[in-house]
C-alpha cells in the first residue's frame, strides 16, 4: 500500500510537470521507489500465501500483470502518437494514465490478508526470548494463522492440510530461530554469511543479470531503434511493430507462466528459453553485420523481414525463462527469517543492471552497432551451462522443504 502511494506521488509529478524537466526527473524517481519496492514485494507475497503445487503459476501471474502493463504501455504510445495532436497533452497523457494501477494497486490490498507465514514470524521476533511452546501458550499468532491459512486453502481450519502446513511453518520458524537466536538487521544480515544462503544469494544475483543481459528490457526501451537497426525505419511503423512486440510478449508469458511453470519446472524453462533467445540475438547479431541495413537507400531484404521476426521469437524465449522465472525461483528458496532481505538483494540487482542496460544501449548501437546483440547473444549462452550446473530445481517443493538441513546441504 504504502509503494502504492509513492508511486502514484510520482505520477502525480510527472502528469504535473508542465514541461519542466527537473520535476519529471524527480518524479520519475520517487516513481521509481514505488515500482522498486512493489516489484520485490508482490513475488514474495504471493509465494507465502501459495501452496506448493500451484505456486509457480501464481506467481507467474505477477510477471503476466507486467507484460500485460507494458503491452498496454506501447500500445498508449502508439495511439498517442497517431490520434492526438503534437501538443503538451500527448506526452502528458501517458504520464497521467499511471495514476490508474497505482490507485488500483492501493484499493485492492485493503481485500487481502497478511502473509500467514510473515505474521507467526514477527509474533515470534516480538517474543524471542520466550521457548516456542510458552509463545503458543501466551499469544493467538497461532490461531490467526491457522485461520488465514483456511481461508486462502478455502478448507476448515481443522482439516488435516490446513495443520499440517502450519505445523511445517512453525517447525521452521522454531528451527531457524535455534540455529540464529536473536532480531535484528544485524542477526539477519550475519545469517545471510551463512554458507547454504550464500549460496542462495549468489544464484539469485546472477539470475537476474542474466536476466538483464539477454538484453529483452533493451528491445523494450528501445524498441523503435532496435527495429531500426534491421531496416524498419519511419516512427510510426517502429511504434506499430513495437506493439505487435508487446502482444507477442504478452500471449507467450500467459500461456509460460499459467501452463508450463508448474509442470516443467523453473530450471528446464530458464535452459530451454536460453536456447531460443540465444539463437535469435546470433542470428540478429550476424544479420545487421552481413546486410549492414541501415546503409543509404537499402529497402528491406527478406533477411530483414527475417530478423523482425527474430525479435518476437526472441520474446518469445524471453517470456518462457526470464521474464517470470527469476521471480518465482527468488521468492521461493530463502528461509523465512531472511526472506525479505535475499528478495530484496535480488530485487536490487535487477534494477541496479537494468539501469546499466538503459544508459549503455544507444552508446552501444552507435559505437559496437551488430556487436551490441552478440554481447545480449554472449550472456544468454553462458547462461544455459550456470543453470544447469549450478540452479537446484524447486517445483512443488514447499517453501519450508527447501530451506531444511537436507536442501541446505543441496544448495552448498
Amino acid at each position: 500500500m504504502i509503494a502504492g502511494v509513492v508511486f502514484c506521488i510520482g505520477s502525480l509529478m510527472q502528469t504535473v510537470s508542465y514541461g519542466h524537466k527537473a520535476v519529471i526527473f524527480v518524479g520519475r524517481v520517487v516513481g521509481g521507489l514505488g515500482v522498486g519496492a512493489a516489484s520485490g514485494l508482490v513475488p514474495l507475497y504471493v509465494a507465502e500465501l501459495s501452496p506448493p503445487a500451484i505456486r509457480g503459476r501464481l506467481v507467474g501471474i505477477y510477471e503476466i500483470s507486467v507484460q500485460t502493463g507494458t503491452c498496454i504501455g506501447f500500445w498508449i504510445c502508439y495511439g498517442v502518437s497517431r490520434n492526438m495532436a503534437n501538443t503538451s497533452a500527448q506526452w502528458v497523457t501517458p504520464f497521467a494514465l499511471q495514476l490508474i494501477p497505482g490507485g488500483l494497486l492501493i484499493i485492492g490490498m485493503f481485500f487481502v490478508p497478511e502473509s500467514p507465514r510473515f505474521a507467526l514470524y514477527r509474533a515470534l521476533v516480538d517474543v524471542m526470548s520466550l521457548t516456542l511452546t510458552r509463545w503458543l501458550a501466551r499469544s493467538r499468532p497461532r490461531a490467526i494463522a491457522q485461520a488465514g491459512l483456511a481461508r486462502l486453502r478455502n478448507l476448515p481450519e481443522d482439516h488435516p492440510y490446513v495443520q499440517e502446513e502450519l505445523l511445517h511453518v512453525l517447525d521452521q520458524i522454531e528451527e531457524e530461530r535455534v540455529m540464529a537466536p536473536g532480531k535484528g538487521l544485524l542477526v539477519e544480515f550475519t545469517e545471510l554469511g551463512r554458507k547454504g544462503n550464500r549460496n542462495r544469494i549468489a544464484i539469485g544475483v546472477t539470475i537476474f543479470i542474466f536476466m538483464q543481459f539477454a538484453g529483452s528490457n533493451a528491445i523494450n526501451y528501445y524498441s523503435p531503434r532496435v527495429f531500426k537497426s534491421i531496416g524498419i525505419t519511419g516512427s510510426e511503423t517502429g511504434l506499430y511493430a513495437t506493439g505487435i512486440y508487446g502482444v507477442v510478449r504478452l500471449a507467450a508469458v500467459i500461456i509460460a507462466m499459467y501452463f508450463v511453470v508448474d509442470r516443467f519446472g523453473r530450471k528446464k524453462m530458464l535452459i530451454g528459453g536460453a536456447v531460443v533467445m540465444g539463437f535469435a540475438m546470433w542470428f540478429l547479431g550476424a544479420y545487421v553485420k552481413l546486410a549492414d541495413p541501415n546503409e543509404a537507400g537499402a529497402s528491406l531484404s527478406a533477411g530483414g523481414y527475417a530478423a523482425a521476426v527474430f525479435i518476437y521469437v526472441f520474446a518469445v524465449g524471453f517470456c518462457f525463462s526470464y521474464a517470470g522465472v527469476p521471480w518465482i525461483y527468488c521468492a521461493e528458496v530463502f528461509p523465512l527469517r531472511i526472506r525479505s532481505i535475499g528478495m530484496a538483494l535480488c530485487t536490487a540487482t535487477h534494477w541496479l543492471m537494468n539501469f546499466v542496460i538503459a544508459r549503455s544501449v544507444p552508446y552501444m548501437f552507435t559505437n559496437i552497432g551488430y556487436g551490441t546483440y552478440f554481447v545480449f547473444a554472449s550472456f544468454i549462452t553462458i547462461s544455459i551451462p550456470f543453470v544447469y550446473f549450478f540452479v537446484p530445481e524447486t517445483k512443488g517443493l514447499s517453501l519450508e522443504a527447501m530451506v531444511s538441513p537436507a536442501s541446505v546441504t543441496h544448495h552448498s
